[in-house]
């Protein structure tokens, strides 16, 4: 399939020109203003570059391209203008971060291979991210999961942290959300240092000496550390020295996803702690909104999800009802010793390692959590069969 690109002229025979000149090396589609260009890049998601002219009533090319670079950052972004505006076009390279600028007239040949290189471009940058939202996610995920079994009561939160953060990102629309799970998944192995007395304290949710609390407290910052070297964990390892700065997001300008991203980060964990400490729901949020440190607009964000959660059903099962995907609702002993806490999502690795428990070595039922509609599928699956 040809690479589709986007040419935004308001003059109609350039527009005719381009699909003429270009149609045999790119799908080309047409727009003769800002706003009919980004509504048809809401509507196109496969759209690969975007050529836009400088000079265009109501929204300039400059400001079209910014706008279409906070929109759809990973469009590759083209200036094509006949204007001698020096100023004009460096505020366009800058705010718009344009790939090329090319100028009126332009030579076919010179226009396919400034194009021609923008796709290379764009298939670079979408294979760097899918490379970092899959393959880094996952070798993330296997070793927190690996993790998890080793210390449960250091993993002992992540999924439930996890959870609260993926639904206020969803809520306050953060871009690229998958960095912000990375750092909340990557928190949690900090916790791995602390004394196991501390640990079982935290879990309780029992008073720490002030020892204690100066450790809890650092292990934000031992975890940035540990990652400090990691190529390509730059931004992972800034959400969480926003944590561990305790730095309050205002949501003013300047503070982008990042600063949101640690923001969340912050107020699920806190939202977590006092839920251990069992006040749960608008009480939880009340208290957080009480004490303060968190922005009113992040608290009314998190009254909302806590006001959103589906209700859940508790079912039980034996062992071997298990699936990958379930979520426990209770603590999981193996010969009186912590083997998951209440909130680990049930991976495959952990049920491979129950097929070599003895009979009778975990408590059966099993407590776990499911909606509604999820329970009432279940019992009718059942009666079908």
């Amino acid at each position: 399939m040809k690479p589709k690109i986007l040419c935004v002229d308001d003059e109609p025979n350039v527009l005719t020109g381009f699909q003429l000149n270009l149609r045999r090396d790119f799908e080309v589609l047409v727009a003769s203003s800002g706003d009919q260009a980004l509504a048809i890049l809401e509507a196109t998601p496969d759209i690969k570059v975007l050529m836009c002219d400088m000079r265009m009533p109501r929204m300039n090319g400059a400001a079209m391209l910014t706008r279409a670079r906070e929109l759809y950052p990973h469009i590759t972004r083209v200036l094509l203008t006949g204007q001698a505006d020096v100023s004009s076009a460096i505020s366009a390279v800058n705010d718009g971060q344009i790939f090329r600028f090319l100028t009126k007239p332009c030579e076919r040949e010179t226009l396919v291979a400034a194009l021609t290189a923008a796709v290379e471009h764009h298939r670079l940058v979408t294979s760097e991210r899918v490379l970092l939202q899959e393959t880094l996610r996952g070798a993330v995920a296997a070793l927190c999961d690996v993790l998890a079994l080793a210390s449960p009561l250091a993993f002992g939160r992540a999924n439930r942290v996890k959870a609260r953060s993926q639904a206020l990102a969803e809520h306050l629309e953060l871009a690229d959300p998958w960095q912000l799970e990375m750092a909340v998944s990557l928190q949690h192995v900090g916790y791995v240092s602390l004394p196991a007395s501390t640990l079982e304290k935290l879990y309780a949710a029992k008073p720490l000496s002030d020892e204690e609390a100066k450790q809890v407290a650092r292990v934000p910052a031992v975890t940035e550390q540990l990652f400090r070297h990691i190529p390509r964990l730059e931004v992972i390892r800034e959400i969480l020295a926003i944590v561990a700065r305790q730095a309050a997001w205002s949501g003013v300008a300047g503070e982008g996803p990042i600063e949101l991203a640690g923001a969340i980060l912050r107020i699920a964990n806190d939202a977590d702690a006092i839920e251990t400490s069992g006040v749960t729901g608008e009480a939880m949020v009340a208290l957080i909104r009480q004490h303060g440190g968190h922005p009113p607009k992040l608290v009314d964000a998190l009254e909302v999800v806590v006001g959103g959660v589906a209700t859940t059903y508790i079912a039980e099962l034996p062992l071997i009802g298990l699936k990958a995907g379930m979520v426990l609702a209770e603590d999981i002993f193996l010969n009186g010793a912590l083997l998951v806490s209440r909130g680990y999502v049930i991976a495959a690795s952990f049920l491979e390692r129950t097929l070599h428990f003895k009979v009778g070595a975990i408590k059966e039922p099993i407590r776990i959590l499911m909606t509604k509609e999820a329970a009432v599928d279940r019992r009718e699956g059942a009666i079908s069969k």
